[in-house]
């Protein structure tokens, strides 16, 4: 679904004057295995009991301090050649976050992804080999990847530097549908994007497949909707980013690449 709400806090089974809002979590949760690290070091907390929701946001500020740190190191090192155009992330998944920068000597804005563990999962440099080698107008292209030094987590990192694409996520595009559903001309504006975007999807798909690769990671978040100024072909343009698996472990890690295009072709299960 693409109702999804963020919450920078919550607060265990509050009394009800002290409620921070009329939003409540329902005890099911999606969640990476490193949250058991935090749970053995969560002290007690309302009722004298551990809480789950303690150790997710202590998980999740550890995150937000991992972000900062490696995002101001690496625009100090690269400080003549990446500069920070606004604080808003474009975006963030399992194990990386992405940003907006200018490219000063290109004059040109790109998409700087950082890993939180300052390198990549296993898999991430099958994605970096597509979209560098692969020239096809609706595969977003990799520029390169900027190694550096996190002298704060003392490690070394890398950084992707990536094509720029302005348009809406697939994931943004749902949003808004699911805003103006129950307007009259809601279909009508359903049926014209699905024309031509479906259509633009499946081409795209269907290049990569005949090349020998499926995309792996396909979902509404890794589906960029860009409409063309001077359409030849399709007045919206589906452009693919993030071939990188972004969010697989363990069984899906070592899918074939006939694995990955099953999954893909899965996606247009919601289409037909």
């Amino acid at each position: 679904t693409s109702n999804i709400d963020t919450t920078p806090n919550s607060q265990e089974k509050p009394d009800i004057n002290e409620a921070p809002s009329r939003v409540a979590a329902l005890g099911r949760y999606v969640l990476e295995p490193e949250i058991f690290k935090y749970l053995k070091e969560t002290k007690p907390g309302k009722g004298g009991e551990i809480q789950l929701t303690d150790a997710i946001f202590k998980m999740k500020n550890d995150i937000n301090k991992k972000k900062e740190i490696l995002k101001k190191e690496f625009l100090i090192i690269y400080k003549d050649k990446y500069e920070l155009i606004n604080d808003f992330d474009l975006g963030e998944g399992s194990y990386a976050f992405v940003f907006l920068c200018k490219d000063i000597q290109r004059n040109i804005q790109v998409a700087i992804k950082l890993f939180f563990e300052g390198i990549p999962e296993k898999g991430t440099k099958r994605g970096w080999e597509i979209t560098s080698t692969i020239i096809h107008n609706q595969i977003a292209p990799t520029f390169t990847v900027e190694p550096f030094y996190s002298k704060k987590l003392k490690k070394d990192c890398v950084a992707v530097i990536q094509k720029f694409v302005p348009g809406k996520s697939m994931k943004q595009i749902n949003k808004h549908f699911d805003i103006i559903e129950n307007e009259p001309h809601f279909q009508k504006v359903l049926n014209d994007f699905a024309l031509t975007y479906v259509n633009s999807l499946l081409e795209v798909v269907c290049f990569c497949h005949s090349q020998g690769f499926g995309h792996g990671d396909l979902h509404s978040g890794n589906i960029i909707a860009f409409i063309e100024k001077h359409p030849t072909k399709f007045p919206i343009r589906a452009i693919l980013i993030d071939f990188d698996n972004s969010s697989f472990k363990s069984e899906t890690a070592i899918l074939s690449e006939k694995g990955k295009m099953e999954n893909d072709i899965g996606l247009f299960k919601y289409f037909f």
